[in-house]
């Protein structure tokens, strides 16, 4: 595990919480990934800085639901991807999970939901049921 994934499952008490940045629940560290939160990784090496797992460029996200899911609103809806990313670059600057935070990201969800229900990505649902249980929705 990287020292900046390490830091952040412990500087905001992951361990204990039981759930991610975006208020998915996780039974095991290895169940978590690290995801660019500022600077992608694809663009990293171009501004010097390696692969970009850093500290202040990440949060920690269950990495087969809300790490998917996320880059599956990115790629559908922009603006949301955007939204639901300023709720966790909060969640950085107050050194806190914040209920507020994850509540304002279910509602995102729930809008997104909403809207793609039916959708067929490659012949699968868009929306699986797994991306729907969360801490605010179960």
């Amino acid at each position: 595990m990287r020292d900046s994934t390490r830091m952040l499952i412990d500087n905001f008490e992951l361990q204990r919480l039981k759930y991610d940045f975006m208020g998915y629940e996780f039974n095991k560290l290895r169940d978590l990934s690290f995801h660019h939160l500022v600077i992608p990784r694809c663009e990293a090496p171009n501004m010097g800085l390696d692969r970009g797992y850093f500290y202040w460029n990440g949060v920690i996200l269950t990495r087969d639901v809300a790490h998917t899911y996320l880059h599956i609103v990115e790629e559908y809806d922009y603006e949301l991807f955007l939204e639901i990313t300023s709720e966790m670059l909060d969640e950085k600057i107050k050194g806190y999970i914040d209920m507020n935070n994850i509540s304002r990201i279910n509602d995102m969800l729930n809008y997104f939901e909403d809207k793609n229900i039916d959708e067929l990505r490659n012949g699968k649902l868009l929306i699986r049921e797994k991306y729907m249980k969360r801490v605010l929705k179960k």
